[in-house]
């Protein structure tokens, strides 16, 4: 009989469990955090089921800034740059500004009476991200003289919530703004890079260097976004320069091509006009004498 008992309350605990449960889900918040930056445009899905939808909000905190029922958004923050899908009740956001961060929740209902679950996104819009500064020092390094101790300080601009990572010969070293390494003779040159990025964009700079006998030698600095060495762009200098005096020259010898045929048909024109001035005095002559005779 005890066993019984035991067992009816397992179960009557089991049902309360569930209950608790259901009623929980159906009182229940969907949330979830959406990053952006700056000028980006967001699509938020309203993630429920859309038959039966009789009422659908999407509310920015207290505000309404779209409903099914209305054309245009209320909201002097959102006007002209927010559109409510009329089919799936997802909400698009243009031209995201930093003051656009913070909750969204889509709320609806089925016939009228039933409300379902309201689906939340916290929007976060970043700035768009900058290129970090690479500040270098270094110093002899005290147990072994042919060896450079080099100091390298990355800075952003950017907002304050971004991460570091440093990157030297394809290895990943520290993840603070700051680094600290030792270059031997034996390394020749060594690149060292700094990305910062935060939860949309990275960007990064580099720097090459090299030891020679404990003195450190700084060969470049650059910002590594389209990762162009600084002999590349010289190259690329100097190619174009060379493209432009090639076609200074081929410009120049057309002009002259042209000049000469001009004036070769000035020639030919005058050459043409002289013999038909010596032949019309011949003719002219032979005919005054044909004519004496005939008198």
């Amino acid at each position: 009989s005890h066993t019984k008992n035991n067992s009816t309350l397992q179960k009557d605990y089991k049902i309360l469990t569930l209950l608790f449960c259901v009623s929980a889900m159906n009182d229940s918040t969907y949330q979830q955090i959406v990053h952006k930056q700056a000028g980006d445009t967001v699509e938020l899905p309203s993630g429920s089921p859309i038959h039966g939808v009789t009422s659908a909000t999407w509310k920015y905190g207290d505000e309404i800034v779209a409903d099914m029922k209305r054309e245009f958004s209320e909201s002097p923050q959102f006007a002209g740059r927010v559109k409510l899908n009329p089919t799936t009740f997802s909400l698009t956001v243009r031209g995201l500004t930093l003051g656009d961060s913070g909750d969204f929740s889509f709320l609806s209902e089925v016939n009228s009476k039933s409300k379902r679950e309201t689906v939340t996104f916290t929007l976060q819009v970043h700035e768009p991200m900058t290129a970090p500064i690479l500040t270098v020092s270094s110093t002899s390094f005290a147990s072994d003289p042919e060896s450079c101790m080099v100091f390298l300080k990355c800075s952003s601009a950017s907002e304050p919530s971004v991460t570091y990572k440093w990157t030297v010969r394809d290895q990943v070293h520290s993840d603070s703004s700051t680094l600290q390494y030792v270059i031997r003779p034996q390394d020749r040159k060594t690149k060292f890079t700094c990305t910062v990025r935060n939860s949309v964009s990275e960007q990064s700079a580099s720097t090459t260097a090299n030891c020679h006998n404990g003195t450190f030698l700084k060969q470049e600095t650059g910002t590594v976004k389209n990762t162009k060495s600084s002999c590349n762009l010289n190259l690329k200098k100097l190619y174009i320069v060379v493209v432009v005096v090639v076609i200074i020259v081929i410009i120049i010898i057309i002009i002259i091509i042209i000049i000469i045929i001009i004036i070769i048909i000035i020639i030919i024109i005058i050459s043409i006009s002289l013999s038909f001035s010596f032949l019309y005095s011949f003719i002219f002559r032979f005919i005054k004498i044909i004519f004496k005779k005939t008198r």
